[in-house]
């Protein structure tokens, strides 16, 4: 085995200087410079890492395993009495060594650069480089699996290069969960593909070995319980080849049907009058400018939602003239999550942006603190910012954030109107000032989400923050106590158009509690709610569109419940029971997913206590369910032919066609793919007693259980006419 180990590395230690090249290539791209400085390092160097790794070691797998699967060299290693086992654990184990190398070496010199000159102009750290290690780990299953290509006999390239599919799968959803993982996504990770890599050189040893102990002619594809990991693995390429190519075409037809102009779409939403200081259901229309390459929602039509129901009469809305002003149409506002981060990150840091002020940039740090670097002259690191205080760079001793303040979109309102937008987490609201940098806690109040409302007209919006089964309102006063001091921006063709930038810090703000308002225990239980503020009354929705009920609160912790329906819209095209062909696409999908929708369908049912809603949803539109079905059945029967002559190609046994039939209700199109890839083909002959099609390998025919008999005319003439000189 050592004389086997040291061969393999002496003849491919060669590749080494290459391997190594293109990491530090992909290492060099991914580090942030003066020319590259938009992107993290943890996910730059992921992505760049990414498209390399895979076919470096695919490259060395296929490098390793040609020259020996030749026959002179491969009967030779044979007959000294070395095993394929043992032949394939010294490829494998030289090839993971040379991998190794020519990926840890590039990285750790990354790393320790990284760690010697970073923070101090961009925001990263040595523990970047760990996602893109276990990426690089999980691409050496590219390895093994070229070598399961090499060692197959499929003349097809397609059923051939299937062993690499699962793979390629796997990577990809590796890819996604590391690309803002950190180190937490990267330990789990870590621990997924250990056994899913072990796996998979299991399963190109048993392919190396068959390649070598070749089974009898007569035992070729019958039962393969004995050696399942071959056709488990083959079955789950073909049925990710399937999947992949469905949303191929899916994706392209869609390209090619799609409609270039933007068509309108109406929604209702709730809405609060801040003239009535009464709920409405406001009908929008999202529309598009052209000019401006904007979206903006227009409202045309409302109902007050009055009593216990809707008004009957619908109201014009006209921000000139009208019965109602759209200025004070107001809609709900949605609680913000404040407990986790919402901004984009690699895990380790956010994207530096400016968010306090147009000379500084600011970036969190996943470990709980905002980092400030000077945009220009030059860039460099000026401040910690922590819970308690601003610190000096490299300067962690205060009170980490519970997660990123600035990454919330809670005080969007305060943005659009051109006022730098407060910071808030699960622990309080903070104000922040750019000249000098300083942080004040105005609000220190626990909560696991929040919102702005608009206030009358004049004043400054209200915050509103969920902490428990409670509400908290607070208003924002400047030192006169007052909270006139907020200016609305001007509103043009339906839009804020901030003219006045300025610091909430510099106006000395504090804030001040006015209400409680407890929420209703059939609602508790609900993580989004929709709130509206009139005075000392908030309204209250669920993000529920079955839900068509409105809980009106008052401070005194007293709440009555109002039931509405919503009014119809305009008929849309997705609205119209017609035939499409995404239906007939749908319907080619494998049976199973069929069977996990109606199981939703079913679940979603039982639990919303309607036993019907969820199948109603499903067979609400009668002309595409029955495209549907109709395209599945077609479907399934051609499966049906196809599985039985590809079972009769391969020589499949009675019992074998029988089950590959009844799977094809689940599988689809995916049974004769699987097929295909998993079991040799066989060369048949007309039997001379049945005339069916028999195998040429075995001794009887399988149909009729008779002997084979040799041919009449079966005399073979040698001749030599070479001449002899």
């Amino acid at each position: 085995m050592k004389r086997l180990l040291w061969k393999e590395l002496r003849e491919n230690v060669r590749w080494l200087p290459i391997g190594m090249l293109v990491v530090a290539t992909a290492c060099w791209i991914a580090y942030p410079q003066d020319r590259n400085s938009s992107g993290l390092l943890a996910g730059e160097l992921l992505m760049q890492l990414a498209i390399v790794t895979p076919l470096l070691a695919f490259a060395l797998g296929v490098v390793q395993s040609y020259r020996d699967l030749q026959p002179g060299p491969a009967a030779y290693l044979q007959h000294r009495g070395v095993t394929a086992s043992q032949i394939f654990l010294a490829k494998t184990q030289a090839g993971f060594m040379l991998y190794a190398v020519s990926v840890i070496v590039p990285i750790a010199i990354l790393a320790l650069w990284v760690g010697a000159n970073g923070m101090d102009w961009y925001p990263m750290r040595p523990a970047q480089v760990v996602p893109s290690l276990v990426f690089c780990l999980a691409a050496f299953a590219m390895h093994p699996a070229a070598m399961m290509v090499m060692s197959r006999t499929a003349i097809w390239w397609g059923t051939r290069c299937l062993p690499l599919v699962p793979v390629a799968a796997a990577l990809f959803l590796l890819f996604a969960l590391l690309t803002s993982g950190g180190l937490w996504w990267s330990g789990v990770c870590l621990l997924l593909v250990i056994p899913v890599l072990a796996w998979i050189v299991i399963v190109s040893r048993q392919s190396w070995v068959e390649l070598a102990t070749d089974p009898p002619a007569w035992r070729t594809n019958q039962q393969l319980s004995h050696r399942w990991q071959i056709p488990a693995y083959l079955l789950i390429g073909a049925t990710v080849s399937y999947l992949a190519a469905i949303a191929l075409f899916a994706i392209i037809g869609e390209q090619f049907t799609r409609s270039n102009l933007y068509v309108p779409q109406p929604y209702q939403t709730l809405a609060m009058n801040t003239a009535t200081s009464d709920p409405w259901l406001v009908t929008y229309l999202s529309e598009y400018d052209g000019e401006t390459s904007r979206y903006h929602d227009r409202p045309i039509g409302a109902k007050a939602i009055i009593g216990d129901a809707i008004s009957d009469s619908d109201t014009a809305v006209d921000s000139q003239q009208g019965a109602v002003d759209a200025d004070h149409l107001h809609p709900f506002s949605s609680l913000q999550v404040t407990t986790r981060s919402t901004s984009s990150s690699d895990g380790f840091f956010t994207r530096p942006a400016f968010n306090i002020d147009s000379s500084l940039l600011t970036s969190y740090d996943e470990r709980g603190f905002l980092l400030c670097y000077q945009g220009y002259p030059v860039r460099r690191w000026t401040h910690t910012i922590a819970r308690d205080g601003v610190y000096s760079p490299r300067d962690f001793s205060g009170s980490p954030f519970s997660s990123n303040p600035s990454g919330s979109s809670t005080f969007l309102l305060f943005q659009e109107s051109g006022y730098t937008p407060p910071l808030i987490d699960s622990d309080g609201v903070y104000l922040v000032g750019s000249s000098p940098v300083s942080i004040t806690q105005i609000i220190d109040q626990p909560n696991d989400s929040a919102t702005v409302v608009r206030g009358d007209p004049g004043h400054a919006p209200r915050l509103l923050l969920r902490h428990g089964n409670e509400i908290h309102e607070y208003q924002l006063v400047d030192e006169t106590g007052s909270d006139t001091w907020y200016q609305e921006p001007e509103r043009k063709d339906g839009q804020y158009n901030p003219t006045n930038y300025r610091q909430l810090a510099k106006l000395s703000l504090h804030a001040q509690r006015v209400h409680t308002f407890p929420i209703p225990g059939l609602i508790a239980s609900a993580k989004n709610l929709r709130l509206g503020l009139a005075g000392s009354t908030l309204f209250m929705s669920t993000h529920h569109l079955q839900t068509k009920e409105l809980y009106r609160v008052a401070a005194s912790g007293e709440f009555a419940r109002v039931s509405y329906d919503s009014q119809p819209l305009p008929i849309r095209d997705t609205d119209i029971d017609r035939f499409r062909w995404s239906f007939v696409l749908l319907g080619v999908l494998p049976g199973a997913v069929g069977v996990c929708v109606a199981v939703l369908a079913t679940w979603v049912s039982v639990f919303r206590g309607d036993m019907g809603e969820g199948w109603q949803g499903l067979l609400s539109f009668p002309i595409q369910f029955t495209t549907l079905a109709g395209s599945f059945a077609l479907v399934t029967l051609l499966a049906i032919w196809l599985t039985r002559r590809a079972a009769n190609r391969r020589g499949l046994s009675r019992q074998q066609s029988i089950a590959w039939s009844v799977s094809v209700v689940m599988l689809g199109l995916i049974a004769p793919l699987s097929i295909l890839a998993i079991y040799r083909r066989v060369h048949r002959t007309a039997c001379s007693h049945c005339g069916n099609a028999r195998r040429v390998d075995t001794e009887s025919c399988e149909h009729c259980e008779e002997a084979w008999q040799r041919p009449v005319h079966d005399d073979v003439f040698l001749s030599d006419e070479a001449s002899v000189s």
